[in-house]
């Protein structure tokens, strides 16, 4: 939001246009997820009771999806009570389409390497913890 704000609305659709289409998907995505998370967390704060919880900055994390790894800011609270909603499940870092990636590479026998050298060509994080 505050790039938007800093550049202007048109300089910012220039930048994007001269992007590859899969580079501006993904900072599109990025731009609007974050944006998405901070007004959920506004709406959030305006509902809470308490006058003492407010806004208190972000934290990075990536999320793993079909675009690519996202960079993302999650807002937080000083309570400590907001979680975004468009968030995967506590301390997951992937979305389903990633899970549902991971399932079919394994399932036509891919093998680890083969695996961890796909993803990694597509800038997606590979664990064999996850």
């Amino acid at each position: 939001m505050q790039k938007i704000k800093e550049m202007g609305l048109e300089d910012l659709a220039t930048e994007i246009a001269e992007m590859e289409p899969q580079a501006a998907m993904k900072y599109i995505t990025e731009m609007l997820l974050n944006l998405f998370m901070l007004k959920e967390r506004d709406f959030f704060l305006k509902s809470d009771d308490s006058e003492e919880n407010k806004a208190n900055g972000f934290y990075p994390r990536n999320l793993a999806c079909m675009l690519g790894n996202l960079s993302l800011k999650i807002p937080r609270d000083r309570s400590g009570q907001f979680r975004p909603q468009v968030l995967p499940k506590e301390w997951q870092r992937y979305d389903k389409d990633f899970q549902d990636l991971l399932l079919n590479l394994i399932l036509q026998s891919y093998s680890p390497s083969r695996i961890r050298s796909l993803l990694n060509s597509l800038n997606l994080p590979y664990s064999m913890k996850e």
